[in-house]
């Protein structure tokens, strides 16, 4: 053989195709099942775990926007001196022309009632946005001090406890309703079912007053859809009421815990606000339709009380004259919130909000799903071609993990608002 003779030098043996037969379709199909396993395990995970990171970021958060608003609501000309001793009494008449801090009628009535006074310095109740801190309730039985916020909506119920839009402030007579997580996002309510009558639920408000219910009933599990339990039984007694998802890790039901004030260690009791919903602006077409009367002796109002008849004509006079003729801007009330039928008579629709009702989640599960699909294309890619499977592994992993956060958390939107 010559210096330069090759012809006996073997090629290299070309690289067969695999057969595709059964084996490679079903080896293929439980790769993907095992994928798809270890996703559901790691949104369990999200739920359980990475939720309650969320949540405790939000309390923080509500920690201070609480102090702050407090301070600057006791430094506002809306602050009332309670100049009298705690043990002494103070006497309020509220009637349908009392203005609330908006500078609008309450359109309760309410007779000449005495209430305890904690000698306090307190403010009036401000009219807050969909978020915004409320108050502080304590469970001292199950060791839970949450920070409750305005809204009943699935990004206020992420933050602490959530106050039903047109339910009574804490401290107001009628029925002061909040929902919140139970297996969830900090899951406050975790323990709801241990509560038994006699339990204190203590609420520190934005107002500077401290409220100390008392559980006068036992837990009690009602349907998903009934609103009925957040409505005012009797307007001249203040309770409060606690609504989570029963069983735990399940929607199907609803679980109900209700106290009643101790007003011998309580602070101000006050009359309800109507509407402390905030509204916002919109712009209707050209309408000429009038309102018509009621003939109805007394009607009920979102927070419990009635109102008499020359009221309700007074009300619906105005609403005859105050009709838009033309283009317009008129107010209508946020989109986050509840109108007030669901209060009065009814089921709640909040209560009742289930699997996959924000429609708008999808876009996003998509979109961030194809991202993380991206990822892991990429690092197939590189461990390819750089024949290093673990280097495509290293380097796609972070990307992937981080990706993957949003995509559970858009999902968790699909759930339903107090899992």
């Amino acid at each position: 053989m010559t210096e330069h003779d090759t012809s006996d030098l073997a090629a290299p043996p070309e690289r067969q195709p695999r057969s595709r037969d059964w084996r490679f379709w079903v080896g293929g199909t439980g790769r993907i099942l095992l994928a798809i396993g270890l996703l559901m395990f790691g949104f369990v995970a999200y739920q359980l775990w990475g939720t309650g990171i969320e949540y405790q970021q939000h309390q923080d958060d509500l920690a201070k926007q609480f102090r702050d608003a407090q301070e600057q609501l006791l430094g506002t000309s809306g602050t009332t001196d309670d100049t009298l001793a705690p043990n002494d009494t103070a006497t309020q008449t509220t009637d349908a022309s009392s203005e609330l801090p908006d500078g609008t009628g309450t359109g309760v009535l309410v007779t000449p009632t005495t209430f305890p006074n904690t000698g306090k310095k307190r403010t009036r109740w401000p009219r807050p946005a969909p978020g915004d801190a409320l108050a502080i309730i304590s469970i001292p039985k199950i060791h839970k001090r949450v920070y409750a916020v305005s809204g009943v909506a699935t990004k206020d119920l992420k933050k602490g406890l959530g106050h039903y839009p047109r339910t009574p402030f804490p401290g107001q007579l009628g029925n002061s309703a909040f929902a919140g997580h139970r297996t969830t996002f900090g899951a406050p309510l975790f323990d709801i079912d241990r509560l038994v009558i006699g339990d204190d639920i203590v609420v520190d408000t934005l107002t500077n007053q401290r409220y100390v219910y008392v559980v006068s009933s036992l837990p009690r599990v009602v349907s998903a859809t009934s609103g009925s339990v957040i409505e005012t039984i009797d307007d001249t007694i203040a309770t409060l009421t606690l609504t989570s998802c029963h069983p735990k890790y399940s929607a199907k039901q609803r679980i109900v815990v209700v106290a009643t004030l101790d007003t011998a260690r309580s602070g101000t009791v006050e009359p309800p606000n109507i509407d402390p919903t905030p509204v916002t602006t919109t712009t209707v077409p050209a309408t000429t339709t009038t309102a018509t009367a009621t003939t109805a002796a007394s009607v009920a109002t979102p927070g419990g009380s009635t109102a008499s008849s020359s009221t309700v004509s007074a009300a619906t006079s105005t609403l005859a004259t105050s009709q838009p003729t033309s283009s317009e801007v008129v107010e209508s009330p946020d989109p986050d919130t509840v109108s007030t039928d669901f209060f009065v008579g009814g089921d709640n629709q909040q209560l009742s909000h289930g699997w996959f009702t924000d429609s708008a989640a999808w876009w996003h599960v998509v979109g961030w799903g194809l991202l993380d699909a991206a990822v892991v294309v990429g690092g197939w890619l590189l461990a390819r071609r750089t024949r290093r499977w673990w280097l495509g592994v290293i380097v796609a992993a972070v990307p992937f993990l981080v990706v993957l956060y949003f995509v559970y958390q858009n999902v968790n939107r699909l759930l339903p608002a107090d899992l």
